[in-house]
């Protein structure tokens, strides 16, 4: 049985301020995360999203990556994935007024 063929890596590019959602390259990138999310990621692959902008929602990859050749992303948090590397992280403290704070107690 031939073996699979090899994945060449692919670096994705998100920037959620883009005016129109494109194809994940560097001169067109996916302008939002339901279009990132979409995409099963392989070892070695990299989401690269443009630093000072923000997305809505929430980042859910599918994919994992290998020893040796994780799937790096350029800031986010996942569940039940393996090997990946997470750089350039900035996790600001949500800020709490009296009425989340208060919505937030339990009994």
């Amino acid at each position: 049985m031939p073996s699979p063929a090899a994945h060449a890596a692919t670096s994705r590019h998100v920037d959620c301020s883009a005016d129109a959602d494109g194809n994940g390259t560097l001169s067109s990138p996916y302008n939002n995360l339901a279009a990132i999310n979409a995409v099963v990621l392989h070892p070695g692959d990299q989401v690269l999203f443009k630093r000072g902008t923000r997305c809505a929602g929430g980042f859910r990859p599918q994919g994992s990556g290998v020893a040796g050749s994780p799937i790096v992303a350029d800031a986010i948090g996942l569940h039940n994935q393996q090997y990946w590397e997470l750089r350039n992280i900035e996790l600001p403290t949500p800020r709490r007024t009296p009425s989340t704070a208060r919505a937030s107690r339990s009994g």
